[in-house]
């Protein structure tokens, strides 16, 4: 993968992560990380979206090996990429954050109690990152990862 910032981002990339989105609504999974992996790849600030969402799609297909490297990726590359760069949603913070929170789920789905408690930690210096609840309290990431011990 190219480095940060050697790419453009472009209409076509947003409206690509839309129908990968769809395609995950729809339950087609493969296909949708195909498009995902396409936007990581040819788009700066989308990517590291792009690939959480690989992750999380994964999780939902119950691959919890390929989601944990998913979200490995998001970590290693796009630790201070911001959240909310495909539409406004109701996340906040850094997609390292939301990415860890994914391993945490995929570790402890792969009885991988330490590692998940280790991501766990490493979630209390984000505490900045976080999501609003439907009667909009804020609940960190860390707070979600936490709910899952």
């Amino acid at each position: 993968m190219p480095p940060q910032g050697s790419r453009k981002t472009t209409a076509q990339a947003r409206s690509q992560m839309a129908l990968a989105l769809s395609l995950v609504s729809e339950q087609y999974f493969f296909d949708a990380i195909k498009v995902f992996r396409h936007v990581a790849e040819e788009d700066d600030t989308l990517a590291g979206a792009a690939l959480c969402n690989i992750g999380l799609t994964y999780l939902k297909m119950r691959l919890y090996k390929e989601a944990e490297k998913a979200f490995s990726q998001v970590i290693r590359s796009y630790p201070k990429s911001k959240l909310n760069q495909t539409h406004p949603s109701e996340e906040r913070g850094l997609i390292s954050a939301k990415a860890y929170l994914g391993r945490v789920h995929a570790r402890l789905a792969l009885d991988d109690v330490t590692g998940a408690g280790k991501d766990l930690g490493k979630l209390e210096s984000l505490d900045s990152s976080y999501v609003v609840d439907a009667q909009e309290h804020r609940i960190s990431f860390r707070e979600l990862a936490a709910m899952q011990f």
